[in-house]
């Protein structure tokens, strides 16, 4: 039998993958300035970077040394978010991101607006990095590098979406907290269990969708081999965004529940109570609940595959797993929010990206038709109804039209759960699938056959 060579780029599936989801972002990013919707697609307040503003004066007060929970200094307070619309506190961002604006602050003073352009700028490094670290993940998985044009869209597509845009016309730290949550997993995977552990807490510290995250690194670090980095790496976070605000932690808990629990009926809105509601409004509660406890399940399987593979030490095998339970555990705490705007889509956004590229064509023919195979159509629906985020309803500021990226969010999470049985059943070998080692292992075994 005459050998194979190797296919070069990416398989068909993950290239249509990409492919379309750029299609997607470019438009919905093109199509705010047709006329007469006007730039902004969610309805928008007066000045830009208002949510960063809103930080920004809690920043200000802690370095006055006032409670940003509980002030009635009137500097403070801010006009646009009035504390009777978050049952009387003041703020409602955790301290560990009024911490992150405390430099701006110190150095800006008043002049919030300037802080706020300085704020945009490094939210557009910080994508940067993240489709750096989406690419070297991407890189482990297939054990190749992406071609250069490959990494240029993969910007695009991290960038130019509808929720990351908003994300960076309101300030929001969530580019931060996503950099930071991926970069752990990039550090773990490079055996620096210790700066994992920190990135992740300082994540969470920032917004807590990476509690799961950070909970599950911490988990695989305490082994004999990095049990001492990994603790290192805890205190080292504990000390720097914990202990200076722990003070205001019972305020905070309390403030980021009301903001949590807070229901919006809006395509902006991806949470799991938002899907449910779309089409049974009575079962909201219950099903949110099911969905999220359903998301932790799959988390813990898929940190357990984790586990497995890197005792294994096969390199290629424990990027794959690591890379879906991070997906899973983001995506969970993400859903489970009554009201998840969509400029915090950009945390589950870098796994769903990763996970589509690590999709390849297998070497031994089975799948050469264009004929989709149900597991990879499935991840192309949910990744497009991920980046898509409203189908419809496209009136100036309406709210109206089919919350696409919750139903995206959804179906994530269940194929990720389909995922572990269907690569990790019996007598079939754990990396036969998306990743490349599975193609490997059947043109290996193929080729001692003959």
């Amino acid at each position: 039998m005459k050998n194979r060579a190797p296919e070069d780029g990416l398989g068909r599936w993950a290239q249509a993958t990409l492919l379309m989801i750029a299609a997607i972002v470019l438009w919905n990013n093109l199509a705010r300035f047709e006329n007469p919707t006007g730039e902004k697609s969610v309805p928008m307040f007066n000045a830009g970077q208002v949510d960063f503003s809103y930080t920004y004066l809690g920043a200000r007060a802690l370095l006055a040394g006032v409670n940003p929970y509980h002030n009635y200094d009137p500097r403070f307070v801010h006009p646009i978010f009035p504390p009777d619309a978050y049952y009387g506190f003041r703020q409602i961002y955790p301290p560990g991101n009024l911490l992150v604006h405390i430099p701006l602050a110190f150095l800006k003073g008043e002049d919030w607006q300037a802080a706020g352009r300085i704020w945009f700028r490094l939210s557009v490094l910080e994508l940067v990095g993240l489709t750096f670290v989406v690419s070297t993940s991407a890189k482990r998985v297939l054990e190749k590098s992406l071609p250069i044009l490959t990494t240029v869209i993969v910007f695009v597509c991290l960038s130019f979406n509808t929720g990351v845009q908003l994300a960076l016309e309101r300030g929001q730290s969530d580019i931060l907290a996503a950099l930071l949550a991926w970069s752990a997993v990039a550090c773990f995977l490079n055996r620096r269990s210790g700066l994992a552990s920190f990135l992740a807490i300082c994540s969470v510290s920032i917004k807590g969708y990476a509690l799961l995250l950070a909970v599950g690194l911490v988990l695989l670090g305490l082994d004999r081999r990095h049990f001492r980095s990994t603790l290192i790496g805890v205190a080292a976070a504990v000390v720097a965004f914990v202990l200076p605000v722990l003070r205001f932690f019972p305020e905070a808990a309390q403030a980021v529940r009301s903001r949590s629990e807070m229901f919006w009926s809006v395509w902006y809105n991806h949470s799991f109570a938002n899907a449910v509601a779309y089409w049974w409004p009575a079962g909201r509660s219950f099903g949110r609940i099911v969905l999220s406890l359903f998301g932790a399940l799959t988390s813990t399987f898929l940190l357990w595959h984790s586990r497995e593979a890197l005792r294994k030490e096969s390199q290629a095998e424990a990027a794959f797993w690591l890379v879906a339970f991070a997906t899973a555990a983001l995506a969970t705490v993400v859903g489970y929010s009554n009201l998840s705007i969509s400029y915090n889509l950009i945390t589950v956004f870098p796994g769903a990206l990763v996970l589509s590229l690590a999709q390849r064509q297998p070497s031994d023919g089975r799948e050469r038709s264009w004929l989709p195979s149900t597991h990879s159509a499935l991840l192309l629906i949910a990744t497009l109804l991920l980046f898509c985020c409203r189908i419809g309803g496209r009136a100036p500021g309406s709210p109206n039209g089919f919350p696409a990226s919750a139903f995206g969010l959804v179906l994530i999470v269940l194929w990720l759960a389909w995922t572990t049985v269907r690569l990790a059943s019996p007598g079939r070998h754990s990396t036969d699938g998306p990743g490349e080692n599975g193609s490997r292992n059947e043109a290996r075994s193929g080729r001692r056959r003959c």
